[in-house]
């Protein structure tokens, strides 16, 4: 397991920040974790599910 601060989970997603957020927001995307009394960060693993989860409903989606 491995924690994702906000700069990488920019990274792998090709998100803003701004846009994570805003899907945290929604319910649409992996709420970080409090790992210190300042610092967030995100699973990595939860955050390649959602990852996954898109392309598994692009791909619904073109099959119809």
């Amino acid at each position: 397991m491995r924690f994702l601060k906000i700069k990488d989970v920019v990274a792998k997603t090709g998100l803003p920040k701004a846009s994570i957020y805003f899907a945290i927001a929604k319910g649409k995307f992996p709420v970080q974790l409090k790992v210190s009394t300042r610092g967030v960060a995100w699973n990595e693993s939860e955050v390649e599910e959602w990852m996954a989860g898109c392309i598994a409903d692009r791909n619904t989606q073109l099959a119809k």
